[in-house]
């Protein structure tokens, strides 16, 4: 079901991923993001090792996992539509309970903070593209102007500015620390 809150099993919080990788644009802050043209990753510089995650996937699900704050270990399973983000807050709105993630007990993320889109990319048959060539998802994240932002590491995400999902990912909104999967 479409936004609903399942329980989280132990093995998906244990020992997350601790690198986290973004694309669209060179980001020529580490403490700010800001897209400027070519496309680069910031990483967490104890494991720069690690080859580049996926950003396109088959599926239309996001698996969002609440690793720190009040919600902690609460799980969603998230999919966006073409035409209608999913969106997280702070609000208990049919948008955020049914489709969306609601933190109402975190009062450091505002009512609205930010959405979590997807876009499909035709991908032509190549050999870095598992099972050939077709229609891909692209799954982006936007802080829609909150008052407190939101992080990827240490970079602070610009308001207003997408962002690609990679899988592991894991994104700060308000005082929760939330990880990302595709599927």
């Amino acid at each position: 079901n479409e936004g609903e809150l399942v329980e989280s099993r132990e093995e998906e919080n244990a020992n997350p991923q601790q690198q986290q990788q973004l694309v669209e644009g060179d980001y020529t802050n580490s403490n700010h993001l800001k897209p400027t043209s070519t496309s680069a990753t910031a990483t967490n510089s104890t494991n720069t090792s690690k080859p580049k995650s996926t950003t396109t996937t088959n599926t239309s699900t996001l698996t969002i996992t609440i690793l720190t704050g009040p919600h902690e270990s609460q799980t969603y399973k998230l999919q966006p539509k073409h035409t209608q983000p999913c969106l997280i807050g702070r609000s208990k709105g049919k948008k955020f309970l049914r489709n969306g993630i609601s933190l109402s007990k975190d009062q450091e993320v505002s009512t609205t903070h930010g959405k979590f889109s997807i876009e499909q990319q035709v991908v032509e048959d190549d050999s870095s593209s598992n099972g050939g060539g077709g229609v891909r998802n692209k799954f982006y994240y936007t802080d829609v102007g909150s008052t407190n932002g939101s992080t990827v590491g240490e970079a602070r995400l610009e308001p207003n500015v997408r962002i690609e999902i990679e899988e592991g990912m894991e994104l700060r909104v308000g005082n929760s620390a939330l990880k990302i999967v595709f599927g």
